[in-house]
């Protein structure tokens, strides 16, 4: 790669397919075909062009999506790979050609069939054999395919904009350094949200059980006289069980009632120890 000297780098963001179908992967047993493209092909025509490759994200944060987004927004340069025709490459493109920014299009020599929107676009196709003596012609051609294209591109602007005759660009959020903590905030809660509910739950049962406890108190307290059993530990333990050797009265079954519903308890009696 040439000197840049004290110049930001230009950046390019590869969109290209992360996992490997079984197509490309069977007949050279090669289950990381397309990061071997990525390293093996792609990287060395950006470098011979000054670019510094950023690649796709295979893993991560729950703010991945978000990632992507601003990398399709703030990049130099986009090259995306229609090989195979991944319905993930085809909705990055689509936000990258919406916001009216540089992209160049390749193709491996097995995707024959492209969108026909996107026929009108020089799309270059490349021998995905990766064979070195291959290799040795395939990154030329590839770096002067990605010369040409920017070259091409009118005030780094989309060569579909100029196809389509299209005049109003998406306007990129405004988001700052403020916005972007409040992001990262809201998807660390959303991953403690299963835990809080979690503890929430916890917390409902030990509320019912002391609950319990406290009108098991008063019903001890007021029934001074009277025989009585009292259980508390049904399943669900929401439960108050009397049983009275003799009959209550309506004033004390009544009384029970309301301290049992005001904890909202289930309460039942039952004459005859």
């Amino acid at each position: 790669m040439a000197d840049n000297g004290d110049r930001e780098p230009k950046t390019c963001f590869v969109v290209m397919p992360i996992t490997t179908p079984a197509a490309y992967a069977e007949p050279d047993g090669d289950p990381d075909h397309f990061a071997h493209v990525l390293s093996h092909l792609f990287r060395p025509a950006l470098e011979n062009l000054d670019y510094e490759v950023l690649p796709p994200s295979v893993a991560g944060s729950e703010l991945i999506h978000a990632e992507i987004v601003k990398k399709l927004e703030q990049s130099d340069l986009v090259l995306c790979d229609l090989s195979s025709l991944n319905p993930n490459v085809f909705f990055e493109l689509g936000i990258r050609t919406a916001l009216d920014r540089p992209i160049v299009l390749v193709r491996d020599e097995l995707t024959a069939q492209i969108p026909f929107d996107l026929k009108a676009i020089n799309v270059h196709t490349y021998d995905g054999s990766l064979k070195p003596w291959i290799l040795k012609e395939e990154i030329p051609r590839l770096t002067a395919h990605i010369r040409a294209s920017v070259e091409s591109a009118p005030d780094a602007g989309n060569a579909m904009w100029r196809y389509f005759g299209l005049t109003k660009p998406a306007s990129p959020a405004e988001v700052g350094p403020v916005e972007e903590k409040i992001d990262f905030v809201i998807a660390e809660l959303n991953k403690l949200q299963p835990r809080l509910n979690a503890q929430d739950a916890k917390a409902d049962t030990i509320s019912i059980a002391t609950n319990a406890y406290r009108v098991i108190e008063l019903i001890n307290q007021y029934a001074r006289g009277y025989r009585i059993e009292l259980d508390a530990f049904f399943e669900p333990p929401d439960r108050i069980k009397i049983t009275s050797a003799v009959p209550l009265s309506s004033r004390t079954s009544n009384q029970f009632l309301e301290w049992t519903r005001a904890a909202e308890l289930t309460l039942s009696i039952k004459t005859g120890l």
